[in-house]
């Protein structure tokens, strides 16, 4: 089979506007992977505890139901981390306006949003930079993403007005997190904690329960009727609960 030539978009049930939409890239997971910044530990992303089989991360978890959303993944990440500074950027550029094209075929202006990695994260500074400037050639689309690679939040800091940011945080890394946080909050970073329960305090942050995980809300189009993730003018940071 020959190597794909364009990224894949997913078609992810939580972030989704409507049941078709594919508003949202996926890389491989773990350190591995394209997340240099996944912990490991008690409370990490990437940790393996007792007698657990999978690492915490939600991903593998679908990796192993789903063997072809592994390949998915595989096909984008080595695709990305081989193309060079300008064919880093077609890319993006081309699952941007392909969720555009969508969009209009479904007569959906309202569903102009893009999740940034709902598996993965920014593997090095290439990629934040490539990142960074589609968000700023497509200023009419929404674009929402966590990170645990500090290194691009600098990058992706740098007037994006139609980007909402969070660092994600857990035990093992809530120190270096919460130190970039306020390097950059004037900017309008915001903080994700992944635990069990909100048992930090941290002065100024008031985390807010994502209401799936609280269930308050079904998964279907969950980010689409709260929104609180989404949006780029208020400074809501949000705790993920893990188990």
């Amino acid at each position: 089979m020959n190597n794909p030539s364009s990224l894949r978009l997913s078609c992810d049930r939580k972030t989704r506007f409507y049941k078709t939409q594919k508003n949202t890239l996926g890389l491989l997971p773990g350190p591995e992977g394209s997340c240099p910044g996944a912990t490991t530990g008690e409370g990490g992303c990437w940790n393996k505890e007792g007698n657990r089989k999978l690492e915490t991360c939600y991903v593998t978890r679908c990796i192993s139901c789903y063997p072809g959303v592994k390949k998915i993944l595989t096909d984008n990440t080595i695709l990305l981390k081989d193309a060079d500074d300008t064919t880093k950027l077609s890319l993006l550029n081309t699952t941007v306006d392909e969720l555009q094209t969508q969009n209009v075929k479904y007569n959906r202006p309202d569903a102009n949003y893009y999740r940034l990695h709902w598996s993965g994260d920014i593997f090095n500074e290439s990629y934040a930079n490539a990142i960074a400037e589609s968000i700023r050639q497509h200023p009419n689309t929404n674009f929402w993403g966590y990170t645990r690679s500090l290194f691009a939040v600098p990058r992706l800091c740098r007037g994006l007005s139609n980007l909402s940011l969070y660092i994600s945080v857990d035990k093992q890394n809530i120190k270096e997190g919460t130190k970039c946080y306020e390097q950059f909050k004037d900017k309008g970073i915001k903080l994700a904690y992944l635990a069990p329960t909100v048992d930090i305090s941290i002065p100024g942050v008031n985390f807010v329960s994502c209401p799936v995980d609280s269930d308050k809300m079904e998964l279907e189009g969950a980010c689409a009727k709260c929104k609180l993730c989404l949006r780029t003018d208020k400074q809501t940071h949000i705790h993920f609960k893990t188990t």
